[in-house]
């Protein structure tokens, strides 16, 4: 029985991925992608899907119709890619808008962001980030070295060719984020301070 119900469960893992990974390549040639590129459109496609599987608290909104708000911090790695992603998606009745810049001055100001990607070229002043954002009901994912370790609440890693991800529960739930039991289960690590 337990046999049974681990192999429905890698099963239902297996599904959400592969639609996860459909979403990012639907119309796009596999052949013309750099295994780069591949990597990052899945972790664009990751980003949506994390929008989708979050719960804000109501007070993060201005309005029923504001928009979620995704920012990229750094170097950004995606270039057009999450652009193309999240085009005219909608969720909850509210549009994604994408934010990029490079000053850490610029992260104080982000009072409505509700995602965070923190680059790579950023792992040097991510405690100061992380102290910036304390208190606010932000999700941030990174893909740096003991990101989730540091507290960040999403780390993107690779693990036999493919991307995967660890869920901080303890940061995520400092600050008030709910994150779907959908979402916890397709997460390769979750960890708890």
């Amino acid at each position: 029985m337990i046999m049974c119900f681990t192999r429905v469960v890698s099963l239902m893992r297996g599904l959400l991925l592969f639609m996860t990974f459909c979403k990012c390549v639907h119309g796009v040639s596999i052949e013309s992608q750099t295994p780069r590129e591949l990597q990052y459109r899945v972790k664009a496609a990751f980003l949506y899907s994390f929008a989708e599987f979050v719960t804000w608290p109501t007070n993060a909104f201005p309005t029923a119709d504001s928009p979620i708000i995704i920012g990229v911090f750094g170097t950004d790695p995606f270039g057009p890619i999450l652009d193309d992603t999240v085009r005219g998606k909608v969720i909850d009745g509210r549009p994604i808008v994408l934010k990029r810049f490079q000053e850490i001055d610029q992260v104080k100001r982000c009072q409505r962001w509700h995602m965070l990607f923190i680059s790579k070229s950023e792992h040097a002043r991510l405690s100061k980030v992380f102290a910036e954002l304390r208190g606010r009901n932000i999700l941030t994912v990174g893909e740096s070295e003991q990101f989730a370790a540091q507290g960040g609440m999403i780390q993107f890693f690779e693990q036999e060719n493919r991307v995967r991800f660890t869920i901080n529960l303890t940061a995520s739930k400092l600050a008030s984020l709910s994150i779907s039991s959908k979402l916890l289960r397709v997460a390769a690590r979750l960890m708890e301070e």
